[in-house]
């Protein structure tokens, strides 16, 4: 019944009605990348799971439980499970769980950026013997930006990983950029293609220096409060993991 323009007049008048200060706004709530971390503090619930393929195929399914703590710091749990199997054999449990917690530092709702810091632990709920887990507590120090230019979405993650135990050979500094650009054929449709490229570089050990990087095109799907995500990761540098590791998530946006 509304047009466009008063449908954004009610929109602009009830916004005036939060009188947090320190509340980031949804506008800078940007289009999930699959395996680059957001920086918004979001309220969702995401099911998803990866698939590597190569002598020793390694399927991964993972629960994210985020919640929004107050208006610039969100708290997210994530357990995972895995499947292995090769010519070595199967196994399959529950794999390492992780708590993170980030706050958002910086924002501007008119030029539509936001930067957040944040920790990320992983705990050895998996078994280090049969492949499962690392065996030890991953300390995960990050910085998150995101960035909306005319639809055109680039964002990106700086990380520390610092295990508590063999520091001396696996630590490592990743870095994640995704870039995309959103279409909305309507106001309860979102689409949005993107790509990202992911590397880690060993800080110390024998693999010191050396960088593995990965390409992930991917599309996202959003409608209302549901969106769901599909790409193919491939490696483009270094050693190799895997040959492709196709991408898959579903993400339900509730509130209270």
């Amino acid at each position: 019944m509304l047009t466009d323009q008063e449908i954004a007049d009610v929109v602009s008048y009830v916004k005036t009605l939060c009188t947090d200060p320190n509340w980031v706004p949804d506008e800078l709530s940007f289009p999930r990348p699959l395996i680059t971390g957001k920086a918004y503090p979001e309220q969702e619930v995401v099911i998803g799971t990866q698939f590597a393929r190569n002598g020793r195929n390694v399927t991964q399914m993972f629960t994210e439980l985020e919640y929004r703590v107050s208006g610039r710091t969100g708290i997210e749990l994530t357990p995972r499970y895995q499947w292995m199997s090769g010519m070595g054999g199967s196994e399959s449990g529950i794999g390492d769980t992780s708590i993170s917690i980030r706050h958002v530092v910086a924002w501007d709702p008119v030029k539509l950026w936001l930067a957040s810091v944040g920790l990320e632990v992983s705990l050895p709920t998996g078994s280090k013997t049969r492949g499962l887990g690392a065996g030890e507590v991953v300390w995960e120090p990050f910085v998150r930006a995101g960035w909306d230019w005319h639809h055109v979405v680039l964002q990106t993650a700086l990380t520390m990983v610092l295990p508590s135990e063999t520091s001396n050979t696996n630590a490592a500094f990743e870095y994640d950029v995704a870039i995309g650009r959103y279409f909305q054929p309507n106001p309860r449709w979102q689409i949005t293609p993107m790509v990202e490229v992911n590397s880690e570089t060993r800080m110390t050990g024998a693999a010191k220096g050396e960088t593995i990087s990965t390409v992930t095109p991917e599309v996202r799907v959003k409608w209302l409060r549901v969106s769901a995500g599909f790409g193919v990761q491939v490696p483009i540098t270094g050693p190799r993991d895997f040959d492709i590791r196709p991408l898959l998530d579903v993400v339900y946006e509730y509130s209270f």
